[in-house]
């Protein structure tokens, strides 16, 4: 009456340790418990290994199973059998050849008249819908936070400024302890990034440092401006930042969905 094989996972927030995951699978055994690895935790170069097998044991139940570590999506997963079968079985060897996480997956997001497509790894933390003003605010590994807006009218906005005048000091008002460098006006996107000033607590501890983006355009269609700002505590990875800003995009009024695809 019990599941023959159990299957966990989470993204991993900052650098990965196997030694810290194989802490956890032995208190999840809690008092009485026994689980014995069967490999060290480390490469032979002493880097950590990317996956390590074990053996485990509860009052009268016993099986075996794993973690493995996934460097692309940044996650550890968690592979428990509720049977012993050893590693060397055919049946172990196949269920870990199949056993992938997605780091492509897309999560669709259509709220009103904005549309996003984002990695299924970032979580949703709060949001705001008013008046001339939509923002999502997500969050990601390695401090990683996201935020998309949605402002109009953009006639008015830009009535006496242009995109890149606009998006600067909006910018800032973000980080208001840094300073803003327009990096490039190209194909009607706006691309600023942190430069210059920095805070005296990040030259101190430069590993502590705010690394950040804001992208920005003009939706003609919809007298629309959409904005994407990222930051994170490590050099931010540029080019998938600006696939999902490509992929934001607004709907006429008349067109728009509330619905939330997932």
């Amino acid at each position: 009456m019990h599941p023959a094989l159990e299957l966990r996972w989470e993204p991993i927030t900052g650098s990965f340790s196997m030694k810290k995951h194989m802490k956890r699978v032995r208190q999840s055994y809690g008092h009485g418990g026994k689980v014995s690895f069967y490999t060290p935790p480390t490469n032979k170069d002493g880097s950590n290994a990317t996956i390590v097998f074990f053996q485990w044991e509860k009052e009268k139940a016993r099986g075996e199973g794993g973690i493995l570590f996934d460097s692309e999506s940044n996650s550890a997963l968690v592979f428990q059998c509720n049977a012993p079968f050893g590693m060397d079985n055919t049946l172990a060897k196949e269920i870990f050849d199949v056993l992938h996480l997605q780091h492509t997956a897309k999560r669709r997001w259509r709220i009103y008249d904005i549309q996003a497509e984002l990695p299924d790894w970032l979580k949703l933390d709060s949001y705001k819908f008013a008046p001339g003003l939509f923002k999502l605010n997500f969050s990601g590994p390695s401090r990683l936070k996201i935020h998309l807006f949605r402002m109009g009218p953009a006639s008015i906005i830009l009535e006496k400024v242009s995109l890149a005048d606009w998006a600067s000091p909006y910018f800032s008002k973000l980080h208001p302890q840094h300073g803003i460098q327009l990096t490039a006006n190209e194909n009607g996107v706006v691309v600023l990034d942190l430069e210059g000033k920095t805070p005296l607590a990040e030259r101190i501890v430069p590993w502590r440092r705010t690394y950040g983006l804001f992208l920005a355009k003009h939706e003609q269609t919809t007298n629309r401006i959409l904005a994407l700002a990222a930051s994170a505590r490590r050099p931010l990875d540029i080019q998938p930042l600006k696939d999902i800003f490509a992929r934001y995009v607004t709907f006429p009024q008349k067109t728009a969905s509330s619905d939330h695809q997932s």
